[in-house]
């Protein structure tokens, strides 16, 4: 699942149709790289158990360096958007301050930590797929029928 989410990205990305700039297009390649790399890297389980030291400490390292990645695309994206798109800089300004707000819960709430881990992944993949929904509509030329 993760490998086909960081396979989407960069498929995204490469999507011309998008009003992506160069700078955009490439932090999110980067940050599909860096989704790969957490999807090979596991943490420490919650629970006891073994498990390898070196993959928890590249996972723990990648994942906030992904988060910065994903955090300025989405900025990147949205300081380009027309006047047209106020909806999706709406949702861009949500996304950034979840990408923001999440993690500092994260530190400071450790009761809760994986589930806001997983509000911040659920997030990304919510703006990727309005992105992906903007590109089918964008490839379509609306067509009207008299009624």
């Amino acid at each position: 699942g993760i490998m086909l989410s960081a396979v989407a990205i960069l498929l995204l990305a490469a999507n011309r149709e998008l009003d992506w700039k160069a700078d955009s297009r490439s932090i999110h390649r980067l940050y599909a790289i860096l989704v790969v790399g957490l999807a090979a890297f596991s943490l420490k389980p919650w629970t006891a158990g073994t498990f390898n030291e070196f993959e928890d400490v590249a996972h723990s390292v990648l994942a906030p360096v992904a988060g910065v990645a994903f955090t300025l695309g989405v900025l990147l994206v949205s300081a380009r958007r027309t006047r047209a798109a106020r909806r999706a800089r709406v949702l861009d300004g949500v996304v950034i301050l979840a990408t923001v707000m999440l993690p500092l819960v994260v530190l400071s709430v450790p009761n809760v930590a994986g589930a806001a881990q997983r509000t911040v992944v659920a997030v990304g993949y919510l703006w990727y797929v309005v992105e992906a929904i903007r590109v089918t509509r964008i490839s379509r030329p609306r067509t009207h029928t008299a009624g």
